[in-house]
């Protein structure tokens, strides 16, 4: 049997390894996404325990320092000091008061690059020195921005009242 010569065994190489590049690259795709999911479901994680903790330190280190909140009837909140000074300032009137539930239900994450957006429902749930509880629920986007270590930050939100 007579071996191709070699300008014909590279040309083969070189088809083949074309024609495997789209099942690989899918493969490399696939674990990313897998990875930065993980990443992100860290990063609500953290933001549900620091919620309940009412932790405004780890609060603010989730943002990227141009983060954007928008809430209903208020200016918005330009930047990360401006968007922790918020936190502080809710921090200070609760009197006695706890968080004692916190739930984040994202309907949607998507992942475009190093950019990802999720949407859902939030919901909070306070009782009061005296025992009263009041829940507050809001619907909720949020666009995410992966970082260089490949963790996820907050970068702009937009919640809502919701029933």
């Amino acid at each position: 049997m007579k071996l191709p010569s070699p300008g014909l065994r590279k040309l083969a190489l070189v088809l083949a390894s074309t024609l495997l590049l789209p099942v690989g690259f899918n493969a490399n795709a696939a674990a990313q996404e897998q990875q930065d999911l993980k990443a992100i479901d860290k990063l609500s994680q953290k933001d549900i325990a620091a919620c309940m903790k009412n932790d405004v330190d780890t609060l603010c280190s989730l943002w990227t320092d141009d983060g954007v909140l928008l809430m209903p009837a208020a200016p918005p909140l330009v930047g990360k000091k401006a968007i922790c000074g918020m936190l502080q300032a809710q921090k200070a009137p609760l009197n006695g008061s706890k968080t004692t539930g916190y739930t984040e239900d994202w309907d949607e994450v998507r992942i475009v690059g190093d950019y990802a957006w999720q949407w859902g429902k939030m919901s909070q749930t306070e009782t009061s020195a005296s025992g009263k509880q009041e829940t507050m629920r809001v619907n909720a986007i949020r666009i995410l921005h992966r970082q260089p270590d490949g963790s996820w930050k907050v970068a702009r939100a937009v919640v809502t009242p919701a029933q």
